[in-house]
């Protein structure tokens, strides 16, 4: 009887082979086929040492020099040319063209090996002058007036492009240029998309992000707004609403602010479809449906909002989830408050006598009090500039912190920077308080600031929890604040000894990139500042090698599937009897910030990944998993391909 050999691949999620032998008379035979996995590498975790960065500003090639001065406030992170390096866009928050007195404000770094490094594993930045044509403009005058720069493939060929928008919101002055689209031909050198509805509008963005709001397979643009900032009239590029622009999947891009139900008619303050200030925005699942919603942060005090998809609208559920604002009401101890009861001796109880000279912002009453308005839960919130979304406790479900500008003066009524955990019901989030998480602070005397402005979590030590790192900008005596996570989940603020800022130096940051620099694995450090020059700074990471971790490098199908950057999926990593969950973000605020996207999970003591589960930002949900994958790798992961890739 001849036996026929039946040769069958069965990929498990591991990507395992096994090799079948089947015989018609019913023998069977099995023989192991080698494993197409490389080899097991895994770390014996140390005690972390002090301090966890070093400053490499120069030794990377980002540091000041007599023929360059590189400036930023914001920085973002991506593999512009596909060498497997991270490349830097630096911008600094100026949207006029050309110089800004008398300096470059806008900057290319790629990623290159080190020319005076003999082993070449050492790696360096280079300037590219021209910004391989990031610079274009319509009318072919060049040198354009930028300050924020997305990341996204827009086009669909596998490449980076970039969509760069004027953010300056300090001047009253007509914008030059409007939000556009570059095409990158895969070679990091880039040319005008051609032109569409955004070229017909110019706004300032604060920050913006990038979604595929429909789940299309397309990236759409969602910029921030500044409406009643106090410049222009209705209709100004200075005063709209939310707006929502959907992508052709060519560069090009419609106004969809109508289709997704969000040209609503301006209301009145107390209401939550009024226009607001807007500083940050970002974008999460935050009901675990599968499309990606929409968190702003508002200035003034005013309510944020949370844009949620419902049936293909955008519907406002901010308050329903307590996303609003919080809820400290007492402003009893305001003093602007305590200035208008003194002078008009109309308030029942009477509170304490004001502190503070009451006249000295120009108002009679410190910074303004009128009954009926400032007194009232909607505007009893927080001055909110920068918004993260974040499984801050690895419970499987998106939380939010606003990062938020506090004065001593205005009191215990105005919401402070903390965590807001998504109970996972659907239901109003649950705030712990600052006290309780180990995110409290000195607190502050009746002349002192906190300008808290943006929120960046990352694992910084590996170790699988997130850490968290908080610009604080503007005020005199800031500085940045880092806080590592503890077992327990619980926050320690360690920003002098983890060497982020010295007795001498506290660098006043905007713009923070989280990304691996020198392809160790672990998550370096880059900022931009907003004192001086707005020097780059970057920072080394020194305690991330001694734990074991799992970078994971998403590609979409495209068109009709997920987006080919898989911007809003939802990836999964278990390990050591913890699981994380990390989303792929197209851009966050204030002044954008958009980190390199590849995820990077920390396994700590674990040197073996038992499930890795990407779920797809495309209609179907779709979901892939993978078991027994290897740690201490980068694993490059393709929509409708059962195998990984590692490097």
């Amino acid at each position: 009887m001849t036996l026929q050999r039946v040769r069958a691949s069965l990929v498990l999620s591991s990507a395992i082979g096994l090799t079948v032998s089947g015989a018609a008379c019913g023998s069977a035979e099995t023989e192991p086929a080698a494993d197409p996995r490389p080899p097991r590498v895994c770390k014996s975790q140390v005690a972390a040492p002090l301090p966890w960065f070093v400053e490499v500003t120069d030794e990377v090639g980002l540091g000041a020099t007599p023929a360059l001065l590189p400036a930023a406030t914001s920085v973002v992170s991506a593999d512009l040319d596909a060498d497997g390096y991270a490349d830097l866009l630096a911008f600094r928050g100026d949207s006029h063209r050309g110089l800004i007195d008398g300096k470059r404000v806008r900057f290319l770094f790629m990623n290159r090996p080190d020319p005076g490094d003999p082993s070449g594993t050492k790696r360096v930045f280079v300037d590219v002058p021209d910004q391989a044509g990031l610079l274009a403009t319509r009318d072919g005058a060049g040198e354009r007036g930028a300050s924020i720069a997305l990341l996204g493939d827009l086009d669909g060929d596998g490449s980076v492009d970039v969509l760069t928008c004027p953010s300056d919101f300090t001047t009253n002055a007509e914008l030059q240029d409007p939000c556009v689209a570059f095409l990158n031909d895969g070679t990091a050198h880039f040319a005008l998309a051609p032109p569409s509805e955004l070229d017909l509008a110019t706004f300032p963005a604060t920050s913006a992000a990038l979604l595929d709001a429909d789940l299309d397979g397309v990236l759409d643009f969602w910029p921030a707004s500044m409406s009643h900032w106090g410049y222009g009239p209705p209709g100004s590029q200075w005063h709209l609403g939310p707006r929502i622009f959907r992508g052709a999947g060519d560069g090009t891009f419609t106004n969809a602010t109508a289709l997704f139900g969000l040209d609503f008619p301006e209301g009145g303050f107390k209401t939550p479809e009024r226009w607001r200030p807007t500083f940050g925005v970002t974008t999460c699942d935050l009901d675990d449906d599968g499309d990606m919603d929409v968190v702003t942060a508002s200035y003034g005090r005013q309510d944020n909002q949370v844009w949620r998809l419902d049936g293909g609208t955008y519907v406002n559920v901010a308050g329903a989830l307590g996303l609003d604002h919080d809820d400290r009401m007492d402003y009893s101890d305001d003093e602007s408050y305590r200035c208008y009861c003194a002078a008009t001796l109309g308030c029942t109880p009477m509170p304490p006598a004001p502190q503070l000279a009451c006249n000295q912002f120009g108002n009679p009453y410190l910074r303004g009090w009128s009954p009926g308005i400032t007194d009232q839960p909607w505007s009893l919130g927080g001055n909110n500039f920068g918004v993260a979304c974040v499984d801050a406790d690895d419970d499987g479900d998106m939380d939010v912190m606003f990062a938020t500008v506090t004065h001593g003066d205005v009191g215990s009524s105005s919401d402070p920077t903390e965590l807001a955990l998504n109970p996972g019901d659907g239901g109003k989030f649950v705030r712990p308080g600052n006290d309780a998480t180990g995110l409290a602070r000195p607190p502050l005397g009746l002349y002192d600031n906190f300008g808290d402005n943006e929120p960046v979590f990352a694992d910084v030590d590996l170790d699988g929890r997130k850490d968290l790192y908080l610009t604080s900008t503007v005020y005199p005596g800031v500085h940045p604040w880092f806080w590592r996570q503890l077992p327990d989940g619980t926050f320690e603020e360690i920003t002098e000894a983890a060497g982020l800022v010295d007795a001498t130096h506290h660098p006043i940051t905007q713009g923070v990139d989280f990304v691996d620099l020198d392809g160790d694995g672990d998550l370096d450090l880059v900022t931009g500042s907003v004192e001086g020059d707005s020097a780059i700074h970057a920072y080394r990471n020194l305690v991330g090698q001694s734990s074991n971790y799992l970078r994971v490098r998403l590609v979409g199908l495209g068109a009709g599937h997920s987006n080919r950057s898989a911007i809003g999926a939802r990836v999964r990593v278990s390990a050591g009897g913890r699981t994380q969950t990390l989303e792929v973000k197209g851009g966050a605020g204030i002044g954008h910030i958009q980190n390199d996207f590849v995820l990077t999970f920390g396994l700590g003591e674990a040197c073996d990944v038992d499930a890795l589960e990407v779920r797809w930002p495309d209609a179907a949900h779709s979901v892939t998993t993978f078991a027994d994958v290897r740690a201490n790798y980068t694993v490059t992961v393709r929509e409708g391909d059962s195998t990984l890739e590692y490097r």
